[in-house]
C-alpha cells in the first residue's frame, strides 16, 4: 500500500485522534516510512540461516545455540548497536544445572528392583537425598473453592498418592461442567504447589496410560533438564507410577475401583496409616554456559526509560528422528526481531531515533522452561523499574489449526490489559489505525487450559509488574516436530506482524507520557 493510501485511511480512521476517550498522536508519516522498510526478504534470509540444518536446532548450551547467538551478536555489531550493562560483547552469560540422565536413580520404598520408566517415572531433578514419611491417599490431589480432596487435616512430612487427572463423569469434567479439563488436569504444578503449600514431603502420582506416559516421559528425560539453580532438595519429590504398583502399596485399597468411585461423586476413601515409606534420589550435578544476546538504541530525551522487544532463538535440538529446525519456533519471532532491529535503527542513524532506548533481547532456554528470560529479570542488566514494556514475539510464521483454511489475517494478542489498560489502548489503536489485524483474545485468559499467558517469556516480565504483550499465531500440526521447517513459513506474515509489533512499540517508546500501571 502506497504511504499517500495509508494517510487517508488512517486520518479517516482515528480522526478527531481520539481512542477509546484517549488521546494519541496523530498519524505519523515518519513511523510508516520506516515501518515500510521491513522487508520479508530480510527475515527469509536470516531464517534460513538459524533454522538450517547447521544450527542442529538451537539446543540450549549446545553448538546451535552459541551459533545462533553469535549470529545474532553479529547483527548487532553491524549495526552499531549498543552494549547493555557488563554485555559489551551483546551476551548475557549463565551457568545451568543438570543431572545427566545416565548417572541418576530413583527408588521407592525399599525395593531397589523397581525399573525407571517401566515401574516409574521422575521429573524431578535432586540431587543424593531420601525422602521418608508416612502414606496418605487424597483422590485427586485437588484444593478448589468448590473441591477439595484435603480438608482440614494435618499432613505435614508426609507423602501424598494422588490419582492424574481429575474428576469426570458422562463425558464431562467435574471442575468445568463441560468436556474441556480444568488447569488440575493441564498444569502439573498446580498439583505439587498445592501438596508443598499443606506441608506434604512428596508426592506418589497415579498414572492413567502410563505405559504411554511413560515413553513420553523417558523421552523427554532423555533430554537434558535444566535449571538456573543447583539442584537441590528443596524441591518436592514427585514419583509417577502404575495402579499395579499403587495396589502394592495400597494393598487394602482397589486403586482403579477408588478411581471410579469419585468421578462418580462417592466420598473419597481414606487409607488410613500405612507402614512408613520412602522416596530416594541420586543424582551428579553437571554445569553448563548459556547466553542471551542483547543490544540497544539509545533514547533521546527520555533516554532513562527502556522499551525490550523480546524472543526467544533456542529450540529442541536434535534427536533420532532428526534436527528439530524450529523455524517458527521461534526462528519467526527472532528473525522478526532482528529486522525491526535493523529499520529501529536505519531510523536512528537519520536522526529519527526513539526518545525512549529501544532493548533488543533475545533470549535462550525458553524450551527448558522460560530459563534465560528468568535469568535476565532476576539479574537485570538494566533496572527493572525502569524498563516500560515488553513486547515478546513468539511463532508468528504460520497458521494454526484453527486458521488453516482462511486467509484471515489475524494475530493472537496475551497480556496486554493485564498491568496496563494504557498499554492495551495503545495497541488496538496502532492496529486500528495502521494494520487491521483480526486480534483474538481467547488465549488472553489466565485460567484457560492453554495457560498461553503463562509459556512464553513475557511472563518473567510480568512477575515483575512490568505490562507485556505477547504476540502468537497459534499452534499448528508441526510444533516441536522436526517437520517445523523453513520452506513452511510465511514471510508476508512475519512481516506484518512486525508493523503491528512497530507501530505500537514507536508510539510507546515517542510519547509525553510513560505507560500508567493499573
Amino acid at each position: 500500500m502506497l504511504v499517500i493510501d495509508i494517510l487517508k485511511k488512517a486520518w479517516i480512521i482515528s480522526m478527531p485522534f481520539l481512542f477509546a476517550g484517549h488521546s494519541y498522536a496523530q498519524i505519523d508519516s515518519t513511523a510508516i516510512k520506516y515501518a515500510q522498510q521491513l522487508s520479508a526478504e530480510e527475515i527469509e534470509k536470516h531464517l534460513e540461516v538459524i533454522a538450517s540444518d547447521a544450527f542442529e536446532g538451537r539446543e540450549t548450551g549446545e553448538k546451535g545455540q552459541k551459533m545462533a547467538a553469535g549470529y545474532i551478536a553479529q547483527q548487532m555489531n553491524h549495526l552499531n548497536l549498543v552494549g547493555v550493562g557488563d554485555s559489551l560483547d551483546y551476551y548475557q552469560r549463565f551457568d545451568l544445572y543438570y543431572i545427566p540422565k545416565d548417572k541418576s536413580r530413583v527408588i521407592v520404598g525399599e525395593n531397589d528392583t523397581l525399573n525407571l520408566f517401566s515401574d516409574l517415572f521422575s521429573f524431578t531433578a535432586l540431587t543424593d537425598t531420601a525422602i521418608t514419611g508416612e502414606m496418605v491417599f487424597l483422590g485427586f490431589g485437588i484444593d478448589d473453592e468448590n473441591y477439595s480432596n484435603y480438608g482440614d487435616g494435618d499432613f505435614n512430612g508426609k507423602i501424598g498418592v494422588i490419582l492424574s487427572g481429575e474428576p469426570r463423569a458422562q463425558g464431562k469434567f467435574l471442575m468445568t461442567g463441560t468436556e474441556e479439563a480444568s488447569a488440575w488436569s493441564t498444569d502439573q504444578n498446580l498439583k505439587v504447589n498445592t501438596a508443598k503449600e499443606k506441608g506434604l514431603s512428596g508426592l506418589v502420582v497415579l498414572q492413567d496410560n502410563f505405559n504411554s506416559k511413560s515413553s513420553r516421559a523417558a523421552y523427554f528425560m532423555s533430554r537434558r533438564r535444566l535449571q538456573i539453580e543447583r539442584p537441590d532438595n528443596s524441591v518436592l519429590p514427585v514419583v509417577h507410577v502404575d495402579f499395579d504398583l499403587a495396589n502394592r502399596l495400597f494393598p487394602k485399597i482397589k486403586m482403579v475401583k477408588v478411581k471410579a468411585d469419585l468421578n462418580a461423586g462417592k466420598e473419597l476413601v481414606k487409607a488410613g496409616k500405612s507402614e512408613r515409606f520412602t522416596v530416594e534420589y541420586y543424582g551428579e550435578v553437571e554445569r553448563l554456559v548459556s547466553e542471551n544476546v542483547i543490544g540497544m538504541i539509545p533514547g533521546s530525551d527520555l533516554a532513562d526509560d527502556y522499551v525490550f522487544i523480546t524472543a526467544h532463538y533456542d529450540h529442541l535440538g536434535k534427536a533420532d528422528e532428526g534436527i528439530f529446525n524450529g523455524a517458527d519456533d521461534d526462528g519467526s519471532g527472532t528473525t522478526g526481531v532482528m529486522e525491526m532491529m535493523r529499520v529501529m535503527s536505519m531510523a536512528y542513524k537519520d536522526g529519527n531515533g526513539p526518545r525512549r532506548s529501544m532493548v533488543f533481547l533475545f533470549v535462550s532456554g525458553e524450551e527448558k522452561g522460560l530459563l534465560g528470560s528468568e535469568y535476565y529479570t532476576e539479574h537485570p542488566l538494566i533496572p527493572l523499574e525502569k524498563t516500560v514494556t515488553d513486547l515478546n514475539i513468539d511463532m508468528i510464521g504460520r497458521r494454526d489449526t484453527e486458521h488453516q483454511k482462511t486467509t484471515d489475517k489475524y494475530i493472537y494478542l496475551i497480556g496486554s490489559d493485564k498491568l496496563s489498560m494504557d498499554l492495551h489502548r495503545i495497541s488496538e489503536w496502532a492496529n486500528t489505525t495502521y494494520c487491521q489485524f483480526d486480534i483474538d483474545y481467547v488465549f488472553n485468559d489466565e485460567e484457560h487450559p492453554s495457560r498461553l499467558y503463562y509459556r512464553s517469556d513475557h511472563y518473567n516480565f510480568a512477575k515483575h509488574d512490568i505490562p507485556v504483550i505477547f504476540y502468537f499465531r497459534g499452534i499448528h500440526e508441526d510444533y516441536h516436530t522436526v517437520n517445523d521447517t523453513v520452506d513452511k513459513i510465511e514471510f508476508d506474515t512475519i512481516e506484518e506482524v512486525m508493523e503491528l509489533v512497530f507501530y505500537t512499540a514507536w508510539e510507546i517508546a515517542n510519547r509525553d507520557e510513560r505507560l500508567k500501571l493499573d
